[in-house]
């Protein structure tokens, strides 16, 4: 995995992403920090089976259910514990919001605005102030960003 790299100093993968730090011994000058590398894999490369309601490997964002739903839905996510940096923050909670939008594009609610630890999270739109139609939700933690559509059939 680490072809071309001449002092790796760990290796990550997390979905498509290989992630790899680097101390460059001999191309970079001395006491200089370790390198950080992401690299997009054009493919999702599975790497274990882990359980949904303990450590997820990645950032995951899940369809509400039900949907259409009438007032209420469920909006499942799974975060781990820094997706931008794997390898150089696994102690540090992250940053996490799921915001509900209209179609417009205006905010309608917060459902989460708090760091998170990694795991999986389950939260409840109640919906019942909104007029039917189409709505987004959209999961932020770190620099990563999910959207997926529900709809209010009332």
């Amino acid at each position: 995995l680490a072809y071309g790299f001449i002092a790796p100093l760990g290796i990550e993968l997390v979905g498509n992403k290989l992630f790899i730090v680097e101390t460059g011994l001999w191309s970079r000058p001395p006491n200089s920090p370790p390198k950080l590398y992401e690299i997009t894999l054009p493919v999702e490369i599975p790497t274990e089976v882990s359980d949904f309601k303990n450590s997820p490997d990645a950032f995951k964002l899940y369809q509400n259910y039900p949907n259409p739903f009438n007032p209420t839905t469920k909006i499942k996510y799974a975060i781990s514990t820094s997706p931008s940096f794997p390898l150089l923050s696994k102690e540090r909670d992250v940053m996490v919001r799921l915001k509900v939008y209209d179609i417009l594009g205006n905010e309608v609610a917060t459902l989460v605005n708090e760091e998170k630890q990694a795991g999986s999270y389950e939260v409840e739109f109640n919906a019942s102030k909104l007029p039917s139609g189409v709505y987004f939700y959209r999961l932020e933690a770190g620099d990563l960003i999910q959207t997926k559509k529900l709809i209010l059939l009332k």
